[in-house]
């Protein structure tokens, strides 16, 4: 065996020391891997809605498909030949389109598509969806005037700050907080949709706050500020949330939050903001309603703000959001 290993240690190391690098092996063949077979096509896109839109946008959205790499969005006008539009490739599950003209009608279809190394497949496209953008806001005529006849408090405090929401904690059982917290994402929400119509803030979420409840029976107190809390008062019911028309606060009588996942705080931010319950007789779910304010007290709500809101809690249309813009103005 020494004799062997000697042998072979001779063949690679000269006797001057030197490596001879002639003897190699042959270098094997590489194998061609075989070609990836094309991709099947992804399922079809549903839940296409419009999530926003203003004078001159719609921003859709739709629910992700799997295993899609990317959507192909077909935006049209009904004034858009069928072979002439355009197509828009987005990796995400939303396109937002840009350019509209106010009060334009646009419809979209999207379809899902799905790259990989053995080519492109397409799904089949989803069902339109319509939309229209916002129109252009008439001008202000009485809103203001109105609005201040009802609950000036606020109105006339605005300087262009935003109002700041605020609970009182000491009000509010601890295992009702949730529900409180759940009230101050409907007030945020409700302070972006503003935002997004009138193009500057109005209302902000303040958080918790030990305020003392000092605003009772239409009292005044400190501006700027909306505060809301649970009060003992059963007088009113125990499930009425009312603002005072003299008084920023929100009062949910009865003892209790818990529960209070509706519109009603947002219909009682409304009444701190000028606006008096809508003087439509019948609401759209049938329930009689009559205003219980004199015309030219408080800007009238839309239904939909007055009590029809079952299915949100942001109640506020375009319409009532609008108003603000003559009742707090900009400049």
């Amino acid at each position: 065996m020494r004799i062997f290993f000697a042998f072979l240690l001779a063949i690679a190391v000269g006797c001057d020391g030197s490596v001879d690098e002639s003897p190699t092996l042959p270098a094997a063949t590489p194998t061609t891997p075989a070609p990836e077979p094309p991709p099947s096509p992804p399922g079809q896109v549903t839940g296409v809605e419009v999530a926003k839109k203003g004078l001159d946008f719609v921003l859709w959205t739709w629910d992700p498909v799997e295993h899609a790499t990317g959507y192909e969005a077909a935006p049209y006008l009904a004034t858009d030949p069928e072979g002439e539009r355009n197509i828009l490739f987005v990796e995400e599950p939303s396109v937002r389109v840009d350019g509209f003209e106010p009060n334009t009608a646009v419809w979209i279809s999207v379809r899902a598509v799905r790259e990989t190394a053995g080519g492109r497949a397409v799904g089949e496209w989803s069902s339109r969806v319509f939309a229209e953008t916002w129109g252009i806001p008439p001008g202000c005529t009485d809103e203001r005037e109105h609005a201040i006849a009802f609950s000036a408090i606020l109105i006339e405090e605005w300087d262009g700050t935003p109002f700041l929401f605020h609970f009182d904690r000491d009000s509010v059982p601890e295992d009702e907080q949730p529900d409180a917290e759940y009230l101050f994402e409907i007030v945020e929400r409700l302070s972006v949709k503003i935002e997004e119509q009138l193009g500057y803030s109005l209302l902000e979420v303040g958080g918790w706050t030990q305020y003392g409840l000092p605003c009772r029976d239409g009292g005044s107190r400190v501006q700027k500020q909306i505060v809301a809390y649970v009060s003992s008062e059963t007088e009113h019911g125990n499930y009425l949330v009312t603002a005072g028309p003299k008084c920023a606060d929100v009062k949910y009588y009865g003892g209790t939050v818990k529960g209070r996942r509706d519109g009603t705080i947002v219909h009682e931010i409304f009444h701190l903001f000028g606006f008096a319950h809508s003087p439509d007789p019948l609401l759209r779910t049938g329930r009689p309603h009559h205003s219980q304010t004199p015309p030219g007290i408080g800007h009238p709500m839309s239904t939909t703000l007055t009590g029809d809101y079952p299915e949100s809690d942001i109640p506020a249309t375009y319409d009532d959001i609008n108003a603000l813009r003559c009742i707090f103005p900009s400049d």
